[in-house]
């Protein structure tokens, strides 16, 4: 079939997905379904079809489960292409299902397109420097990243549940531990201040961080001078 899966695990990326996986459903003449496990997340918006995965255990939050359960939805609907977030949660996730079906991925792109019976798109190479155009035969995987596509406006359509029966994972986990925020997520940023050799005292790194917030940035980078004098 020509239709189009797109999930992440992050809500706010999960709807970005739903942009492309639209356009490319108009240009496969084929149908966009927005995956949800578990439960249908409220903040999701979809703009369309949406899919809902349950199982008698949790799904969510487990790479393994959700990999299982996404295989059971491939095999269900035969779509030609799996949109996936860029993330680690996506890259493990992608890179299951790539190895059980057999699949090429295409990671962390934007900018996707049909062309000669192929999926394309773009993505940055040697530090953004340049662009690279790849591609992959259906059907195939493609990460998407994060801030590539808007959000997709409207609300979510009908909802149609699949029940993907017991699902036993392998790995148990024993404990998790949340990681320290220690920097900020660039990849979504509108804005990116900078701080270099002009900042003096240690002091005047809050002027830096007023003008992140004045112009609805953050704090990025802080060059090599800077902390070659102490910062």
């Amino acid at each position: 079939m020509n239709d189009v899966l797109c999930y992440s695990e992050i809500a706010e990326l999960s709807d970005e997905l739903a942009t492309p996986g639209q356009e490319l459903a108009r240009k496969l003449g084929g149908t966009a379904t927005s995956v949800e496990l578990d439960e249908v997340r409220q903040t999701v918006r979809a703009g369309g079809k949406i899919v809902l995965l349950k199982s008698n255990s949790k799904i969510s939050g487990s790479a393994e489960l959700t990999s299982l359960a996404l295989a059971k939805a491939m095999d269900a609907k035969k779509p030609s292409v799996l949109l996936l977030g860029t993330s680690r949660f996506g890259r493990q996730v992608a890179s299951r299902i790539a190895t059980q079906f057999m699949l090429g991925s295409l990671v962390e792109v934007s900018k996707l397109a049909v062309e000669g019976g192929r999926l394309t798109a773009e993505r940055s190479v040697y530090a953004g420097k340049f662009q690279e155009k790849v591609s992959s035969a259906f059907p195939c995987i493609a990460l998407v990243r994060q801030g590539a596509y808007p959000r997709i406006q409207g609300e979510a359509g009908s909802v149609e549940e699949i029940t993907v029966g017991g699902l036993e994972a392998r790995v148990e986990r024993v404990e998790t531990r949340p990681k320290p925020k220690t920097s900020v997520d660039l990849k979504s940023a509108t804005a990116i201040v900078s701080a270099g050799r002009g900042i003096k005292r240690k002091e005047d790194l809050e002027l830096v961080e007023r003008l992140a917030d004045a112009v609805g940035g953050v704090v990025g980078t802080i060059t090599i001078g800077i902390v070659a004098v102490g910062f």
